[in-house]
C-alpha cells in the first residue's frame, strides 16, 4: 500500500430517538484518481457520494430499514442505490435467537455507464433489482449457520447478462455470545 492509492473518507450523522428509530445521513469521498468511464487515461479526483438510511422496530419483533445513496457516475457504473428489508426475530417457537430477512435493493446506472454500453454495441438496460430471502439459524452461543437465496433481474444493467439465482451460505462462530 502507497499513499498514492488515496483514502477513503466516511462523514456520518446518525440519530436515535428513544423509540429506536435510526436515522442516519453519510458522505464519502476517495482520495486517489480515478479514470473516468467515458475518458480513460484521464484521472480525475473526486470520486464521492451521499447517502441516507433509517432503521426502525415495526412490531413486536419485526424490524425495517430502508437505505438510499447517490454516486459520482462519470467515474462509477451506478449511480443511484434504494434498499428496503425486513427482519422477523424468532419466527418460531423454540428458535429465539433465530432471524429471517426478506430485501429488495433497485440501483440505477449512470448516463456515462449507459453511453459506454452503447459504444461498446451493447444495449443498455439501465438498473438491475436484487430480491434477496435469508435465514439465520443460531446453532448455539458461539455457531449460526445463514443460507442466503437471491434473485437478481438484469445482472450488470447490460440487458446480455439472463437473470441469475444466487445460492449463498454463511457461517459464524465467535468467542461469546453473539
Amino acid at each position: 500500500m502507497s499513499l498514492n492509492e488515496g483514502a477513503l473518507l466516511v462523514a456520518e450523522v446518525n440519530y436515535t430517538t428513544s423509540g429506536n428509530l435510526h436515522m442516519g445521513l453519510g458522505a464519502f469521498t476517495y482520495t486517489a484518481r480515478f479514470e473516468p468511464l467515458l475518458a480513460p487515461g484521464d484521472p480525475v479526483r473526486g470520486n464521492s457520494g451521499f447517502y441516507g438510511v433509517i432503521e426502525a422496530p415495526l412490531h413486536e419483533r419485526l424490524d425495517g430499514w430502508i437505505r438510499v445513496g447517490v454516486a459520482n457516475s462519470s467515474i462509477n457504473p451506478i449511480s443511484h442505490y434504494a434498499g428496503g428489508g425486513l427482519v422477523l426475530s424468532a419466527p418460531f417457537m423454540g428458535r429465539p435467537d433465530d432471524k429471517v430477512g426478506l430485501a429488495v435493493a433497485f440501483v440505477l446506472y449512470g448516463g456515462d455507464n449507459k453511453r459506454l454500453i452503447l459504444a461498446g454495441g451493447g444495449s443498455p438496460a439501465g438498473s438491475e433489482t436484487e430480491i434477496e430471502l435469508t435465514y439465520r439459524f443460531s446453532l448455539g452461543d458461539n455457531l449460526a449457520l445463514q443460507p442466503d437465496l437471491q434473485y437478481v433481474i438484469n445482472p450488470g444493467g447490460t440487458g446480455a447478462v439472463k437473470n441469475a439465482l444466487v445460492l449463498g451460505i454463511r457461517l459464524e462462530i465467535g468467542f461469546g455470545k453473539f
